[in-house]
């Protein structure tokens, strides 16, 4: 009932304005691009190479856990229905695959808590755009909101698992007096 409820109140406002639509679906299906690009930017940024790797394990590790596998198995065993078939409604766009869980929201968190490991600022935005990205997606008819609170999830549990395989030690680690210093 509260999927259904908070679904057909978010949903509930598109199609009213073309250039409303038109701005989430761009939202929906172009900020994960722009979000890759931008983690891309920062990555190379990090001045200690060995903190560099240490962060792309750990986007890597939890993105082979989360979307490799737990969202595999998931899908292999639960075949749930995008609402806009579920309730026969026309959505912004087409989407073919289940509906449960959302993709976007595993990239979007791991991406969003991968880069908060070394840049708050940066980790809190993409972060943000995770959740507008979710919304987006619901507004478009094309995911249940517990689709993306199930992404959510499963990323950050994926993070965290990763994370503790690869934490951060002396080795890795940037003091502020080496950044300060130029080192």
């Amino acid at each position: 009932m509260f999927d259904l409820e908070l679904f057909q109140f978010i949903n509930g406002f598109a199609n009213r304005s073309v250039i409303a639509d038109w701005f989430v679906i761009v939202i929906a299906e172009y900020i994960p691009y722009i979000v890759g690009i931008i983690t891309i930017i920062l990555l190379v940024k990090i001045q200690n190479w060995k903190e560099r790797i240490r962060i792309l394990l750990i986007l890597m590790f939890s993105g082979l856990l989360a979307r490799g596998l737990i969202f595999e198995v998931i899908r292999y065993f639960y075949d749930r229905p995008r609402p806009f078939l579920a309730l026969g409604l026309t959505p912004l766009f087409m989407e073919n695959s289940y509906a449960f869980p959302s993709s976007h929201a595993i990239i979007l968190t791991l991406i969003g808590c991968s880069v908060l490991l070394f840049s708050r600022r940066w980790g809190i935005i993409f972060l943000v755009f995770t959740v507008i990205n979710a919304l987006a997606r619901i507004y478009s008819g094309v995911h249940w909101p517990t689709d993306s609170i199930a992404g959510i999830a499963i990323a950050i549990i994926s993070v965290i698992v990763a994370t503790k395989m690869f934490p951060k030690n002396n080795i890795t680690s940037v003091s502020i007096e080496e950044k300060e210093s130029g080192e």
